[in-house]
């Protein structure tokens, strides 16, 4: 089953939901190439970008036309 991408506001109000001021908690910013179709994560967690350059094709993605996801980050420590 495909990974289905959606749009950056819905992912900050679901981050904002799950996590909010939990500072053992994170997120890693996820999203599907536009040029090339394969699943890319930022290098940078706890942020969201608007745009993102494919590790594996060098393509930029303009992330408020293709939307994203995220993986959440859970620790016993802060991460933030």
């Amino acid at each position: 089953m495909p990974v289905q991408d959606i749009p950056i506001h819905a992912c900050e109000r679901q981050l904002l939901a799950i996590i909010g001021d939990n500072r053992n908690a994170g997120f890693i910013q996820k999203w599907t190439c536009e040029g090339c179709g394969e699943r890319n994560a930022a290098n940078e967690p706890h942020k969201l970008f608007i745009k993102l350059q494919c590790e594996h094709c060098g393509t930029v993605t303009d992330i408020r036309l293709r939307g994203c996801g995220y993986a959440l980050l859970m620790s016993n420590k802060p991460l933030r």
